[in-house]
Formats: C-alpha cells, sequence, structure tokens
C-alpha cells in the first residue's frame, strides 16, 4: 500500500494498481492513520512493514525500497465513428476511471469506487423542430425535470435541471445543464453533475440526433467533482461529425 503526495494531490496505490486520486487541498496533517476493514466475516487483513518516509518535492527524492511509483498520467478516449450516424468525439480520462461499455452509440466510465460516473450516448430527436434554436427551447423544457424508472433495479429516479446554458459546442448548437439526482432507495446517493446535449451539424437537414453526454459524483464523495468537471470540459467533437 503507497500514498504518494506531491504538494496537495495525493495518489493511494494498493498492490501497485492506483486506486484513487486525492485531493489534499483542505487537510492539514502531520500522521497517517491506517483503518482497513473486510466484509468476510472472521476474516484477518495483515499488513507487515508500513512504513511513512518523507519526500520532497518530487516522487525521485522518495527513497524507500523499490521504484517510486509515477502518479498515474490522465489518458484519452477517442470515440471513432464507425457506424452510419454517431459523431466522433474524444475527452481526457483521469486515473482511477474505467470503461464498463463503450458501442456505436454509447459509452461509460465510473471511477474504481462507482460513486462518480461519465458516459455519452447518441439520441434520436425526429420529433422536435427542425430549426436548431427552436430544438434547444424545446430540449430546456423537456429536461427541467423527469422521472425514470429502473425495471432491473426496481428504482426511481428524479432528475432536476436547475441550471441551463447555451453554447457552441465546435461548431454545433449545445447547451450545458446543471443537475441533480435523487432516488426513492436509501441505498442510492444523491448525484449531483452536468448533461451536454449537442445537436447534430446536420440537424437543419432532417438528421436530428443528440450527443447526450451526462458527468455526476455523489454527493458525499465531493472529491470526485474535479475529475467529472475536467471530463466535461475536455469534451469535444471530432470530425467527421
Amino acid at each position: 500500500m503507497r500514498l504518494v503526495i506531491v504538494g496537495t494531490v495525493g495518489w493511494l496505490f494498493i498492490n501497485d494498481e492506483p486506486q484513487s486520486q486525492l485531493d489534499l487541498s483542505a487537510v492539514d496533517f502531520d500522521r497517517v492513520r491506517l483503518h482497513v476493514s473486510d466484509e468476510t466475516s472472521g476474516a484477518i487483513t495483515r499488513f507487515e512493514d508500513f512504513t511513512v518516509v518523507r519526500c520532497g518535492s518530487v516522487l525521485e527524492n522518495c527513497s524507500w525500497p523499490g521504484a517510486a511509483p509515477e502518479p498515474p498520467e490522465w489518458g484519452a478516449y477517442l470515440h471513432v465513428n464507425i457506424c452510419p450516424a454517431p459523431p466522433s468525439y474524444e475527452f481526457a480520462m483521469p486515473p482511477g476511471w474505467v470503461k464498463h461499455e463503450a458501442g456505436c452509440t454509447y459509452v461509460e466510465y465510473s471511477h474504481r469506487s462507482e460513486y462518480a460516473w461519465f458516459s455519452a450516448e447518441v439520441l434520436e430527436k425526429p420529433y422536435y423542430s427542425r430549426d436548431p434554436d427552436t430544438a434547444i427551447s424545446e430540449l430546456i423544457e423537456d429536461y427541467g425535470s423527469w422521472e425514470y424508472f429502473d425495471p432491473e433495479d426496481g428504482v426511481t429516479s428524479t432528475n432536476t435541471v436547475t441550471r441551463g446554458v447555451r453554447t457552441d459546442h465546435n461548431g454545433a448548437k449545445a447547451i450545458l445543464l446543471t443537475v441533480t439526482r435523487t432516488h426513492d432507495s436509501p441505498d442510492y446517493c444523491q448525484e449531483s453533475g452536468s448533461i451536454l446535449l449537442v445537436l447534430s451539424k446536420s440537424w437543419e437537414d432532417g438528421e436530428q440526433r443528440v450527443l447526450e453526454v451526462w458527468g455526476l459524483y455523489c454527493d458525499w464523495a465531493d472529491q470526485y467533482r474535479p475529475d467529472v468537471e475536467a471530463m466535461m470540459d475536455s469534451f469535444r467533437l471530432v470530425e467527421p461529425y
């Protein structure tokens, strides 16, 4: 187990695998407490040779046995248009995030903790106005508040948009929404985040598709908000679209 701290940013490694990125900007500490829990009744997890080593301003100054782990680098996800309709796009991928699903019309990432999510999906919207500005107004109205029942989990989710900003996204009409999501089950966390809706450039020609991008995190896991916001900020269309 390794906790690497550079400035006010930390990275937790278990078995040399990055687990999460930590924001330590509001923390002033002079000691480390190791707290371990195990969900298996009667099981014991033993740690040996657990040491804390103070390093300099760069990781190369660390001197524990073995190579000092470099902070995991941000990667990038590129969704290439291999189907007739969906667009190509890319976004930055923070350390500790894993891909769950990717296909022609949908991609989903989540943090390893499963307390933050990022997804992009192409939706057909033929029943909206062909005028992009009018369609944006219709989307704002429809996305104001809505409920969704998941038949698999038996949970009803209520989504409420608190703010909407019209924008131009790589030459395409778009809107950025601020959203909260609550659930009727106490086992689910309340979430906050953003929804980016981008109209296809061929909207006026009758190819009415919306690229719907979600970035959400559990309210009590606010440490993942910077990741989600950075992914939303980095999201961009790549030709052809």
